[in-house]
């Protein structure tokens, strides 16, 4: 069932065990355990920041879904993913970061 985590985990019937060792001291240091090396990991890409009303909400969804996957018998890696403010950035050099500000011609009133 972890045919892919256990390249990261290690699996302790491939003999691949004792080389991800390493990779499992890491994950033990944020709260992994034991019994959580025997599970799939899912990969949970939330795109969360206190910077923007729009996005501030989607930490509370993500540790739901987080919850719901891991009740099903996997454990979830949380992966922070870039957060573009239009209204914060207006006006900026950041700007020509945001896809909604290259979707929009500027113009001029003169």
């Amino acid at each position: 069932m972890k045919r892919r985590s256990s390249h990261i985990t290690g699996n302790r019937e491939t003999g691949n065990w004792f080389e991800r060792t390493a990779a499992r001291t890491m994950l033990r240091a944020v709260h992994f355990t034991e019994e959580d090396f025997d599970k799939p990991l899912i990969a949970l890409a939330v795109p969360y920041t206190n910077g923007t009303p729009c996005n501030d909400h989607i930490r509370v969804l993500g540790d739901l879904l987080q919850a719901e996957i891991e009740a099903a018998g996997c454990k979830v890696i949380i992966f922070g993913t870039p957060v573009v403010s239009d209204g914060i950035s207006k006006g900026t050099e950041a700007m020509v970061s945001s896809p909604f500000a290259a979707a929009i011609k500027p113009f001029r009133l003169c």
